[in-house]
């Protein structure tokens, strides 16, 4: 198999071209790369490919936890390693059952790297430590509320409007809720540093949701370009400059995860997840931000399903999984679901979309702007659930679903004040 060029996106990023297809992998894919003949090769479970790289360069885009150079010719990924022998020369037996010796120059340096790589990977005192953390620097933050929200747009422009609605859409214009980032900022940079100014003034923590994956029905199984796989990430990479060392909460992506169930085409699948990955990990080198990879529903997924779609694309990495974005689902049913997903991920934290889930939904499937539901839970950041994070409104409340079969709802995104009204009326009255 001939490769023509091969070049790095990101760091722990592989492309490959293969003819006139790219192929994408993620360091965590990798089993281990070893030069035979003057020649570079990439080994995955399934197969071998050729690289155009020497492994002394490779070795510098690699995670230093996993992976380990041990021998002038082989380096490996520490998570792939079957078992060492005891013989010497020491010989290391992948999981594909491949046997690589180690240097006797390297043996000291590869038995304690794998010693601490084991012990970090399943100490508990790493999450003990997660859960100590949160509750000093998160818990009793204020969450950033937006003064030119489309909220406030409507209360000031609408003429329609009486007395009593326009006090009711003010009290929803009080409430913090999240600004979500897309292909509709044609500026991320300038939109991103008005927006942290703003909550950086305010002395808040602002909530962001990265949505440009668009992983719905529409889209499902549709080629995935390289170039959008660099404009991407460079997108990224602007959100995590702009953001520096400030706090703040993103929510990843809605949809994405889940929407990989319904894609068969898995070299697609892997590359959406490699792309995440790489996302969380140019996001958490913020270091004052609070990361968390849409989970979907109860309705959508069960928990396993979903908790290995979260563990391949770094939620070990992020803070945790964000649940019911969007949706109607009443709390109950979000934390048992969410702690089912906790348990299958080591204690992983979650954060829950409140917005419109005050009444729950009589039919899962009518979930373009139902009727009958209402406000949730009032954000907050200060919740008494050990692995509650937050109650968000991270759809905000009024602004629509979409158009839905009948045509009578604005498109999705846009406000709708009768809609917001009915929240508001629907959470009074389940309140009483």
């Amino acid at each position: 198999m001939t490769m023509t060029t091969a070049n790095d996106i990101v760091n722990s990023n592989f492309i490959l071209q293969i003819g006139v297809n790219k192929k994408v992998f993620h360091s965590s894919e990798i089993l281990f790369f070893v030069s035979e003949n003057h020649k570079t090769y990439l080994v995955t479970d399934k197969d071998r490919w050729a690289y155009d790289k020497p492994l002394r360069e490779i070795e510098k885009t690699l995670p230093n936890l996993n992976f380990v150079r041990i021998h002038r010719n082989a380096i490996v990924n520490l998570d792939y390693v079957k078992r060492f022998s005891k013989r010497s020369p020491l010989v290391i037996t992948m999981t594909n059952d491949q046997n690589l010796t180690v240097s006797r120059s390297r043996r000291q340096e590869a038995l304690k790297r794998y010693e601490n790589f084991i012990t970090a990977k399943h100490s508990p005192a790493r999450m003990i430590f997660s859960k100590v953390v949160r509750s000093k620097d998160f818990a009793s933050e204020k969450i950033w509320t937006r003064r030119d929200s489309k909220v406030r747009s409507a209360i000031e422009t609408i003429p329609s409007l009486d007395l009593t609605e326009r006090q009711k859409l003010l009290f929803l214009a009080q409430q913090p809720q999240a600004v979500w980032l897309g292909e509709w900022n044609r500026d991320i940079y300038a939109d991103l540093s008005r927006l942290m100014r703003q909550a950086n003034h305010s002395d808040s923590v602002p909530i962001f949701v990265i949505y440009r994956l668009f992983l719905r029905e529409e889209t499902y199984g549709k080629a995935i370009e390289l170039s959008f796989v660099e404009d991407y990430l460079n997108w990224i990479r602007t959100i995590a400059n702009v953001v520096g060392s400030s706090k703040a909460i993103i929510i990843l992506e809605p949809n994405a995860l889940c929407g990989l169930a319904n894609n068969e085409d898995q070299d697609q699948v892997n590359l959406l997840i490699s792309l995440l990955r790489s996302s969380i990990e140019i996001l958490k080198q913020c270091p004052k931000i609070k990361l968390y990879i849409d989970a979907g529903n109860p309705n959508w997924l069960d928990a396993a399903h979903i908790s290995i779609f979260l563990a391949r694309a770094g939620v070990d990495i992020a803070d945790g999984f964000a649940l019911n974005v969007s949706n109607y689902i009443e709390n109950d049913r979000n934390i048992g679901y969410g702690e089912e997903i906790s348990r299958y991920l080591g204690g992983k934290h979650f954060v829950i979309d409140t917005g419109r889930n005050g009444r729950g939904i009589q039919n899962p499937d009518e979930w373009c702007n139902p009727d009958g539901v209402g406000l949730g839970s009032i954000p907050t950041l200060d919740v008494k659930h050990p692995l509650i994070d937050g109650y968000l409104w991270i759809k905000p409340p009024g602004e629509s679903d979409g158009v839905g079969p009948e045509g009578v709802a604005p498109q999705d995104g846009m406000f709708w004040p009768q809609k917001a009204i009915e929240l508001i009326d629907n959470w009074r009255s389940s309140s009483n």
